[in-house]
């Protein structure tokens, strides 16, 4: 489970059988994130913070930062299907692009565009195909 507490979101155990209670098994990060989303399979994480831009997070045991992307104030963000590929949206501005994706793999931006809508009725605006 990734869970995002107050001051910083962790990776904890799931309920079992013999202990309903979640145990913290790695802290990923400290700092106040407005977004944190895990890709398909569970391998990577996305955390958005307003003031830091985004961190893509690889949950493996050390919960390293694969990159660090140049987008603030994102409130919504979401991998591909394979976690090649992360989309963020911001709430619109102007008429600035508020939506971009990323590779994953050197944190580059390969294409923005401006959505219209709150982020919240037409997410995701990126829709994949099986092979990406």
């Amino acid at each position: 489970l990734l869970v995002r507490e107050q001051r910083r979101v962790v990776l904890m155990t799931a309920p079992s059988a013999t202990s309903i209670a979640p145990r913290v098994v790695k802290v990923v990060a400290d700092g106040e994130f407005a977004v944190s989303e895990c890709s398909q399979d569970g391998r990577l994480a996305v955390l958005a913070s307003d003031e830091d831009g985004v961190q893509v997070v690889s949950l493996d045991g050390k919960c390293s930062t694969l990159c660090t992307l140049d987008h603030k104030e994102v409130r919504k963000a979401g991998f591909s299907p394979s976690g090649a590929f992360v989309c963020t949206m911001h709430r619109k501005i102007d008429s600035r692009p508020n939506v971009m994706v990323w590779r994953v793999s050197d944190g580059a931006k390969l294409c923005e565009f401006h959505e219209r809508e709150s982020p919240h009725r037409c997410w995701p605006v990126v829709q994949w195909t099986r092979d990406e």
